[in-house]
């Protein structure tokens, strides 16, 4: 495969914010090795904001599931007709075939069971197909506009220029990825009593009633993003942040993304999967014989959650905090 041969390029990505967080690589050296290409990229409509601002990608198509088979035949025959020559596949689907391009990944070939991270696996994908992945980074694209939201939501929740400040992510997707908001709410607490931080609690609308209830339990010096940031904006206000405490979630892959100090709290899922990439970051779990689990409901207590303490994040926060 020689760059001259590739005109038109089709990406696939995941469905889900981080997941799809955690593809941009492939992005990154596809753009790197036919810099001249069109590049297309077929997304869900819940990820579409991890490249909403990517001059990378030429075109964004959103795929719905949930679209009527009439569509969804009208979408790959559009598809067919653009004659693409290469197709990068992500998620494994017979789709390559059904283009028939000149080059594609291929849906029977995974990578080996070794490479655990996914960025890593997604990269495979590609490196199979001869092409050099080394230094392929997570990144987000955002503009001036997505830049000057940022500021003017810090400077009318009164947080001016110098003061410093922490993210906090308490919700996640999933049910039993989430530290007890509790603690959450306690470490909070900490934080703006002990090192003198202020916290801004960011995560999506479904995330509102866990950092209502932790905002409104704290008198100053806390404010609740949690639904008024897109995902480029999201990234500009995390390259402000001191750091990021977080559930395995999106914003953990967002904050990785701008090397952004990460502490992150698991449970059930693997960290040598989806562990925070940013160069200082740090996790914290219990090695309990029955973490990580990966499954979608625990048939336990949730130990594996419930067991994390706020002494222990708050002690591992402060410690990164100070060498930064």
């Amino acid at each position: 495969m020689k760059a001259a041969q590739i005109k038109k390029i089709l990406l696939i990505t995941l469905s889900n914010i981080g997941d799809a967080v955690l593809t941009t690589p492939v992005l990154d050296i596809l753009k790197r090795n036919f810099g001249t290409a069109v590049l297309h990229l077929m997304v869900s409509e819940n990820a579409a904001g991890v490249f909403s601002k990517d001059k990378r990608a030429d075109k964004i198509i959103i795929y719905d599931k949930h679209k009527k088979f009439k569509e969804k035949i009208a979408l790959l025959s559009s598809l067919k007709k653009m004659r693409y020559d290469l197709v990068v596949d992500l998620r494994n689907t017979v789709l390559p075939v059904f283009l028939n391009p000149k080059f594609s990944t291929t849906f029977f070939k995974n990578a080996p069971k070794n490479i655990l991270f996914m960025k890593e696996r997604h990269l495979w994908k590609i490196k199979a197909l001869g092409l050099d992945t080394e230094g392929a980074t997570l990144s987000i694209g955002y503009d001036e506009a997505d830049e000057t939201r940022i500021k003017n939501l810090l400077k009318n929740s009164g947080i001016k220029d110098k003061d410093r400040f922490i993210c906090v992510s308490p919700g996640a997707k999933s049910h039993i990825k989430r530290w007890p908001k509790e603690k959450f709410l306690k470490l909070s607490q900490r934080l703006i009593d002990e090192l003198g931080f202020n916290v801004i609690l960011i995560g999506s609308g479904g995330d509102i009633d866990i950092t209502k209830y932790i905002s409104s339990s704290i008198k100053e010096k806390i404010f609740d993003f949690t639904g008024l940031t897109t995902v480029p904006e999201l990234s500009v206000l995390f390259k402000s942040a001191s750091a990021l405490i977080t559930n395995d979630s999106a914003p953990m892959h967002i904050a990785a993304s701008c090397d952004t100090p990460v502490i992150a709290i698991f449970g059930p899922t693997d960290t040598r999967k989806y562990g925070p990439q940013s160069k200082k970051s740090a996790v914290i779990r219990k090695p309990l014989l029955c973490s990580p689990c990966e499954v979608a409901l625990c048939r336990l207590n949730h130990e594996c959650m419930n067991l994390i303490e706020v002494d222990e994040v708050f002690s591992k926060a402060k410690a990164i905090l100070e060498s930064v």
